[in-house]
């Protein structure tokens, strides 16, 4: 898995990879946010038929997790633990952690789910 980071550096990606959406950080120096991919590379042949559905609760995963709608995350991420070979399974450990943590706290009403990077 390689991580690509903002939108304009997708446009050099052939459409023979799945690119997935990750995070959103807010780098240091930087006044806008940046959004992080991963580029998956090998879809085993027997997810090929269901890409598309993997792909889309992937998307709706991100989506739920901006909107602080916990249960439907950690439910996609148990549908899509160890598709793709694996690849991007510490990306959905790190988010149950995240989510698990956030779920204690008192959000403020402008949480937007922007990691801060230092």
């Amino acid at each position: 898995m390689n991580i690509i980071l903002g939108k304009e550096n997708l446009a050099t990606i052939d459409e023979r990879y799945v690119i997935l959406e990750l995070d959103t950080f807010c780098l240091p120096g930087s006044a806008e946010p940046v959004n992080a991919y991963c580029v998956l590379e090998r879809v085993p042949l027997q997810e090929m038929l269901s890409l598309s559905q993997f792909e889309d609760l992937h998307n709706n995963l991100i989506k739920n997790y901006k909107q602080r709608n916990w249960q439907y995350c950690l439910d996609a991420v148990e549908h899509l633990h160890g598709k793709w070979n694996g690849e991007i399974d510490s990306f959905y450990d790190d988010i149950t952690q995240r989510i698990t943590e956030l779920k204690e706290q008192t959000l403020s009403p402008d949480w937007t789910g922007i990691i801060e990077r230092k």
